[in-house]
């Protein structure tokens, strides 16, 4: 047994097909022995019954020789059963023969050394396979159909000849003559112990061959699967060695690493024993990221709201990457170029590392990199190293580097054999280049040779990897601000892909928000994001919305009633907590440094070498904005690059060589804090009100303003700047009708928004100041001026203030929601006065109105005048107001709904409302609102109740056909009805709907003294109705207009007919044609 083991060498096989092999031949040896005694024996027990025969042993021997002739075709078995093992064992022989310097070469020679091309092993194993199978298939055939039969009788009739008889005996020629047959019953006692083993040799082989013809089914799928298990080296490790276990098992344990060690996201601050402070999983905190292919350029022209709005901007105008395997496909219209070099930029805290980790933690969660994978990226192993763990001297080769791969391990010969054999399937991410101390070594990797078992400084490892010098194949991604990306400027070689991160949109930062936060706060936080623009703005870099959400959450953490009032309303309050964290997270003195970081969030104090460095950059700040220069030189932000609070923007091309590195700060917003911050510091009260009154009308420092009204905290200061801020609104002239005036509008707001700032530390002061220097306003006038939901917060905080204001237009601006709810705290103001708000063509919506009923149910709000047209209120957002109306205390007489998609269901709501005798509207303009017949019909019967007091009423262009004007005719019709101005222009009504709409008027209940039913479609014949009912004493119109219809001027004789008339009384009609 052990020299055929030995002879058919075990390397050359996989284990099951060895198994086969060694199977197929030790059974056949051993039937062998079986057939070669059933041979020797079988010819003794083969009898014939010969009575009276004198030569019983040759009849015997004959008949014998006979069965042996017809049932075995003159071929033994036991040489049938040794031809079959033979062939075997030679096709298996010639086999190894052939790869046997093959295998020697693969277990001997280094694998970096081998090629990854040739598929010899594989053919020549498939075709011996295949050989086998087919000489299996070709005896079979023989045994069964050729040469043996199905059943070797044990009873055999034979037959014999009295001339083969005779030449035994002698009988002479003459007696030949007479030839004649003889039958003998013969027996054969091995008969079916012969048969029982040709079925077994027959139905082993037969499994053996079905073994053989599954497992070469199984090589050619895998293959099929898998091009790379054609491949000598892959074949020799995967399936003859059965290697791949050794593989498989790192590879698991690699990804059970990774998924147990990424499941929760890395807190902003250091978790201490006893805080209640849960951890957000990667899994549902992370959000897709915006990346865009290239560098992005950016435009900082126009006025800070366009350069401001620009921030979001761009990031709405891309797509999200929302499949990682999409950073990874092959080239548009080249899909067999696909990029091995990727460099990723962002900004800081854009999203960069965490991107690394969710690819790291996708591939070990099974997500993708599969084999699954379909046309995307297929990889096996997947490596993540952090530059600034390679800041040492040491020197290093790929085996050492990817031990020290996060969550990675020591890495087996074996798993670094199948490593290198397969480059194409190795993704290696190398995170945060501008981190590595020493980045300007990467350029030198010439220096050193390009052998992978040679140790080598990591930076030169790392630009070797890049460039395909060593482990050509494997794909690397590169992650790093842009600062760094000078020194990866390689003299011949650029990145087949770059990418550049923008962050989120509106939209992502919702879902963020929504996932961050805990169920009860995530509404009030994502709330008070969006209704701040400049917060909304700083939300799209990853980091600072998790700073933001970190930090609004703590705030109501804080507060056990988890008050939205209780967070930061202050523009400066929002980014000096922005500004303490992105420092916290991305200075290098706090960075590494726990302790540190929890001093610096308990003091809220720099360290004096950062402050130091924050006024420096505050300086930049300031001279840029005074300068109206976003972008600075390299030679100015030197030493500040690693602040955290800086953004390398592409370089720019001075000439045809020359290029000129350039930044700008984090985001607009930072660079106005710090300006602001260097403006306090360093000025005496004096320069500081001289300086503020300088500038107050200069847009580019509006902001900066603001967060120095905010950064006061002496108590001189503040009470003296409080004053200079309120002496600053221009006072209200004589003869307008409104304040302020036109062009100073934006100025009033500034200074609210100062005002704002500044109450946190000036007391109560500034609340005299405003009452005594605003207290003649009765009209307040901001519309037109581009008002968001964060300057409402100021006005109504302003507003307060001020008792005399009867009348507040803010129409035609950009106020949300969350705007319109910072209106409802007027309500709360003691003495307030107004009964006009004006707050048309905003985007309130649905949930502007919800609290409504609120608003308007109390005693305190005297609101009579409500204007809220154009605001896409719909139908659940009437319904709201419909429950105000219909309240005891709600004063509202006249409401302007006009343009807010209300529909059929919403004017329903409408209409109970006005049928209540609680209800005192008495004008009502719902004009553009899709109202057809049915929701007119129900606003008549509200119309003809005695609780309704409506009296004038606009529904023009709707969609109202003749059975939509017969209701509202029968209702002009009753007595109850007191409706006496209805403008229904532009409603296609048609003849016949003024026709019924003329009976109604030729009623003695009808009330009617102006109407308006131009734009209908009106033809002569519609006009002889109206003028039927214009000529009775019962019509009551004063004002008529029907201009805009197909009436010629010689048809309006109908008219003019009447008016003549004596006995009419409607010479007193105006006719607007």
């Amino acid at each position: 047994m052990d020299t055929v083991k030995e002879f058919l060498a075990r390397e050359g096989f996989n284990h099951f097909s060895f198994v086969v092999v060694i199977g197929s031949v030790v059974f056949g040896i051993n039937l062998l022995g079986v057939f070669a005694d059933i041979e020797d024996k079988e010819q003794r027990y083969f009898s014939c019954k010969t009575k009276g025969q004198e030569d019983k042993d040759f009849l015997q021997r004959t008949c014998f020789a006979d069965y042996q002739a017809k049932n075995t075709r003159g071929f033994p078995l036991y040489g049938f059963v040794l031809l079959n093992v033979l062939l075997v064992i030679m096709v298996c022989f010639f086999y190894y023969q052939s790869v046997r310097s093959k295998l020697e070469d693969l277990e001997r020679e280094d694998p970096e050394m081998q090629t990854n091309q040739s598929t010899l092993l594989y053919r020549r194993y498939c075709i011996q396979l295949a050989v086998r199978l087919t000489l299996g298939m070709v005896f079979r055939i023989l045994q069964w159909i050729v040469l043996y039969p199905l059943n070797f009788p044990s009873k055999y009739a034979c037959e014999l000849s009295s001339d083969r008889e005779a030449k035994h005996t002698n009988i002479t020629s003459s007696d030949a003559a007479n030839v004649t047959r003889s039958w003998y019953h013969c027996i054969n006692e091995q008969a079916e112990k012969k048969t029982n083993c040709t079925i077994a040799f027959f139905a082993v082989n037969v499994i053996f061959n079905v073994f053989i013809l599954l497992e070469l089914i199984y090589v050619i799928i895998k293959a099929k699967i898998n091009v790379y298990f054609r491949e000598d080296l892959e074949f020799f490790n995967t399936y003859l060695l059965n290697k791949p276990k050794v593989t498989k098992k790192y590879v698991a344990g690699m990804k059970e690493k990774i998924k147990n060690n990424t499941k929760f996201y890395e807190p902003l601050l250091p978790n201490i024993p006893g805080e209640d402070r849960k951890l957000l999983e990667l899994d549902k905190i992370y959000t897709n990221l915006i990346i865009y292919p290239g560098r992005v350029k950016h435009e900082f022209k126009g006025k800070r709201h366009e350069i401001f709005e620009g921030y979001l901007r761009s990031q709405e105008s891309h797509q999200s990457i929302n499949k990682i395997e999409n950073i990874f496909a092959p080239e548009p219209g080249n899909p067999r170029k696909r990029p091995l070099s990727i460099m990723i930029i962002g900004r800081p805290g854009v999203g960069k590392s965490l991107l690394c980790l969710r690819i790291l933690r996708d591939w070990a969660c099974g997500k993708t990199f599969n084999e699954e994978a379909g046309e995307g990226k297929c990889f096996e192993f997947v490596y993540l190293f952090k530059f600034r763990h390679f800041n040492s001297d040491e020197k290093i080769n790929l085996q050492q580097l990817l031990k020290r791969g996060h969550f990675a391990g020591a890495v087996a010969n074996e798993v670094y054999q199948r490593i290198l054999s397969h480059p194409e399937k190795v993704l290696l991410i190398f995170d945060g280049l501008d981190e590595f101390g020493k980045k300007e070594n990467i350029v030198k990797e010439e220096e050193f040779g390009n052998n992978l078992a040679e140790t080598l400084p990591f930076s030169a490892l790392y630009s070797k990897l890049t460039l395909g010098k060593l482990f050509k194949g494997a794909t690397v991604v590169t992650t790093s601000r842009p600062t760094a990306l000078s020194y990866v400027s390689f003299p011949n070689k650029t990145f087949d892909r770059t990418l550049e991160i923008l962050g989120f949109n509106s939209e992502q930062i919702a879902t963020y928000v929504e996932r961050f936060c805990e169920d009860f706060r995530k509404q009030k936080i994502w709330n008070h994001i969006r209704s701040n623009a400049n917060l909304l703005s700083l939300c799209y870099i990853p980091v600072n919305c998790h700073i933001v959400c970190f930090s609004l959450q703590e705030r109501l953490k804080r507060d056990e009633d988890n008050d939205v009032d209780y967070l930061p309303t202050t523009l400066t309050e929002i980014y000096e907590d922005a500004l303490v964290l992105i420092v916290c997270k991305h200075n290098p003195q706090y960075r590494r440094s726990p302790p540190e970081q929890e001093k610096l969030l308990s003091s809220r104090y720099f360290d004096p070498e950062v402050e130091k460095s924050l006024n420096s950059l505050g300086e930049i700040a300031y001279k840029g904005i005074k300068e109206d220069r976003l972008i600075f030189e390299s030679s100015e932000v030197k030493k500040h690059e690693e602040s955290g609070l800086l953004h390398r923007l592409p370089n720019q091309q001075v000439d045809v060589i020359r290029h000129k590195e350039q930044y700008c700060f984090l985001h607009l917003t930072i660079q106005e804090l710090l300006a602001a911050r260097y403006i306090i510091k360093g000025k005496s009260l004096k320069e500081l009100k001289s300086w503020i009154s300088k500038h107050l009308r200069e847009g580019k420092w509006e902001v900066v303003m603001q967060f120095v009204a905010g950064l006061l905290h002496h108590e001189e200061y503040v009470n003296s700047i409080v004053g200079t801020f309120i002496t600053s609104l221009p006072p209200q002239m004589s003869g307008e009708a409104s304040w302020p005036h036109f062009s100073n509008k934006e100025l009033v707001i500034r200074l609210f928004k100062c005002i704002f700032e500044i109450s946190r530390n000036s007391k109560n002061q500034w609340k005299s100041l405003v009452a005594e220097n605003l207290s003649g306003v009765v009209n307040l006038d901001l519309s037109l001026v581009s008002l968001t939901d964060g300057d409402m917060t100021a006005i109504a905080f302003v507003l307060q203030e001020i008792k005399s204001i009867v009348s507040v237009d803010v129409s035609r601006n950009h106020i949300t929601s969350i705007g319109w709810q910072e209106m409802y705290k007027l309500r709360k103001m003691s003495g307030c006065k107004l009964t006009t708000l004006n707050i048309s063509d905003n985007q309130i919506g649905v949930g502007g109105l919800k609290h409504l009923p609120v608003a308007l149910a109390t005693n305190e709000c005297k609101l009579t005048t409500l204007n809220i047209r154009n605001n896409q209120i719909g139908v659940d957002g009437l319904k709201h107001l419909s429950d105000a109306l219909a309240t005891n205390e709600c004063k509202l007489t006249t409401l302007d709904i006009r343009h807010n998609q209300i529909g059929v269901d919403g004017l329903n709501h409408l209409s109970d409302a006005l049928a209540t005798n609680k209800c005192k509207l008495t004008t009502l303009d719902i004009r553009s609102n899709r109202i057809d017949d049915n929701g007119l019909k129900h606003l008549s019967v509200a119309l003809a109740t005695n609780e309704c007091k409506l009296t004038t009423l606009d529904i023009s262009c709707s969609q109202i056909s003749v059975d939509g004007l017969k209701h509202l005719s029968d209702a002009l019709a009753t007595n109850e009805c007191k409706l006496t101005t209805l403008d229904i222009r532009d409603s296609s009504i048609g003849d016949n709907g003024l026709k019924h709409l003329s009976v109604a008027l030729a009623t003695n209940e009808c009330k009617l003294t102006t109407l308006d039913i131009s734009g209908n479609q009106i033809s002569v014949d519609g006009l002889k109705h109206l003028s039927e009912a214009l000529a009775t004493n019962k019509c009551k119109l004063t004002t008529l207009d029907i201009s805009h219809n197909p009436i010629f001027d010689d048809e309006f004789k109908h008219l003019r007919h009447f008016f003549d008339a004596p006995a009419t009384n409607n010479w007193k009609l105006k006719l607007l044609t």
